[in-house]
């Protein structure tokens, strides 16, 4: 895999926010305040809106729904902002207790919006009209960095700065698992597409496979050497494919059956350096052609690539 020249986004600070949806839209996040919506069109990535003041400090996260209607922001500044992707404009602003909402997400069908923060908390908002819902406390206090639902909607995972995993039953408001075989920050989590797998990033570089329901390992993927800080399961014909980003600025495919890595890209070429830290990442799948991924990066720009092994059906 070879990767290629940054795209200039004209964002001024790190991309730690990126996500992409069925429709090939994206939408990325600085900490520069700034949020930024794409399509890719043409082989490449074009600006679709620009929102230099969704916030006034770092945006932490960006999320777009399942059905690629909505996205969403967190940011420093204790705001959730939400986007209507058909119309291009912000559609309503969510305030949230200070430290409330570092990482966020929506569920599967669209019509929650499950964020996490310092408190250790959990609280979930409707995304039609942000209002709250319901708060979910893990009584450990620890800091909640990362936070994905499961594809079914009946629970959803978050990674702690200690370590810790939980994860939580919806119907019931309440802790389902705790998983503690990590001991350093949690900032990536990953669920296959069936459920059956959880994927968890640690800053030590390690990822651990789950299996979500019995509370079991299956697996442990060992090659990045610094923190793990995005990841994405998409099913391919080989079975589940895991792409990772982390600081050391390498993105990863890992082949899930087999828990072996299959392909490796040092981001900026092979002079690392601190500009090219991958933040985030995402794919775009193209039905009958090979994937694009996009990184989000420490320098602020956007790196495209083709994932060149497996075509999208």
């Amino acid at each position: 895999m070879e990767s290629v020249e940054p795209i200039e986004t004209k964002h001024n600070q790190a991309v730690w926010g990126l996500a992409s949806s069925s429709r090939n839209q994206l939408i990325s996040g600085s900490l520069d305040g700034s949020v930024k919506i794409w399509a890719f069109k043409d082989e490449q990535l074009s600006q679709e809106a620009d929102f230099p003041n969704s916030h006034s400090l770092g945006v932490t996260c960006t999320d777009i729904s399942s059905s690629g209607e909505v996205a969403l922001s967190t940011a420093l500044d204790n705001k959730i902002v939400i986007y209507d992707m058909n119309t291009l404009r912000v559609a309503r602003q969510i305030q949230v207790n200070a430290g409330a909402a570092f990482k966020a997400c929506f569920s599967p069908d669209g019509t929650r919006i499950a964020a996490c923060g310092r408190l250790g908390k959990v609280v979930l908002y409707s995304t039609e009209t942000g209002e709250l819902q319901d708060t979910i406390d893990t009584l450990s206090g620890q800091f909640l960095m990362s936070i994905k639902f499961a594809p079914c909607g009946g629970y959803f995972a978050c990674g702690t700065n200690q370590g810790v995993i939980y994860t939580f039953d919806v119907v019931n408001l309440s802790v389902y698992r705790k998983f503690t075989v990590h001991h350093l920050p949690i900032r990536a989590l990953a669920y296959s597409p069936d459920g059956y797998k959880l994927a968890a990033g640690c800053d030590d570089g390690r990822i651990t496979i789950y299996d979500p329901t019995y509370q079991s390992v299956l697996g442990s993927l060992i090659g990045h050497s610094s923190w793990v800080t995005s990841m994405q399961i998409v099913r391919e014909d080989i079975g589940d494919v895991l792409l990772s980003g982390s600081c050391d600025t390498s993105l990863r495919f890992w082949d899930l059956t087999n828990m072996s890595s299959i392909a490796n890209l040092k981001v900026g070429g092979e002079v690392s350096n601190l500009p090219y830290q991958v933040w985030c990442a995402a794919q775009l799948k193209l039905p009958g052609r090979l994937s694009k991924v996009v990184a989000g990066l420490e320098s602020g720009f956007l790196s495209l690539y083709d994932q060149p092994f497996f075509k999208s059906k």
